[in-house]
């Protein structure tokens, strides 16, 4: 029996069906992936290995092969190498901010793509600053490599990688719920009592906070718009 795996993107309905994966390594990577983002991961098996190729040989047919865009790989196992890049690239960066850094990306300005890193509220406390330069400082690198990317890696490869960008803005934006459900109680008590000087700061410190995490997934939003649309030239000039 071979068990194979496959990424589900219930968010993205237009996304081709994926093709199943069976080596270790690589179904590690989607586990990893799929963790990062917020996913879910297919599960199947197979009798034998033939049974998987044909099965993969089928979503390519149905799947892929009828898309423009996937007309510069002529089999599924020249896309699934491909795929398995774009996997790792963007794997790699989200965790470029976080242990593994890139020495050229390091110096990325979050407010070259409109984010805020540092607040200037002194009341602000130095773990929502933490918080808040960590969220842009990702962001920061993630669209920088999409932007050099833009120019010159083929066209499905960047779509798939956007794809995976605007998976980690909802992750990001459902990290900040609890963040979000506690200003409503705070905000429900302030209706019925005067709040403590304490909880009164504590409010405004995560109104700000809230307010200035998703100007940052707004701001970053708008970028892969305009990277979305430097995709499109290029497929219509290709």
């Amino acid at each position: 029996m071979l068990y194979a795996y496959c990424l589900v993107y219930p968010d993205s309905p237009h996304t081709p069906e994926r093709l199943w994966e069976w080596e270790e390594s690589y179904i590690h990577m989607l586990m990893q992936n799929a963790r990062t983002f917020h996913r879910e991961v297919g599960q199947c098996s197979f009798p034998n290995w033939s049974a998987l190729a044909e099965m993969n040989q089928h979503i390519w047919e149905t799947c892929y092969q009828p898309r423009p865009l996937y007309q510069p790989w002529e089999t599924w196992q020249a896309w699934m190498a491909e795929y398995r890049e774009l996997v790792r690239d963007m794997q790699e960066l989200y965790e470029e901010h976080h242990g593994r850094p890139g020495k050229d990306l390091r110096t990325v300005s979050p407010t070259a793509f409109g984010l805020q890193d540092d607040l200037s509220d002194a009341a602000m406390s130095d773990e929502w600053r933490s918080l808040i330069g960590d969220q842009a400082r990702t962001l920061a690198v993630v669209l920088h490599r999409l932007c050099t990317d833009a120019l010159r890696n083929n066209v499905a490869h960047l779509q798939a990688l956007v794809t995976d960008a605007e998976q980690l803005l909802t992750a990001y934006a459902e990290q900040y719920i609890d963040l979000e459900r506690e200003l409503t109680q705070l905000r429900a008590k302030g209706s019925d009592l005067m709040l403590a000087p304490v909880a009164t700061q504590r409010l405004r410190t995560i109104e700000r906070a809230i307010e200035v995490l998703h100007a940052n997934l707004t701001a970053a939003r708008h970028s892969l718009q305009d990277i979305r649309q430097t995709i499109k030239r290029r497929t219509i000039g290709a």
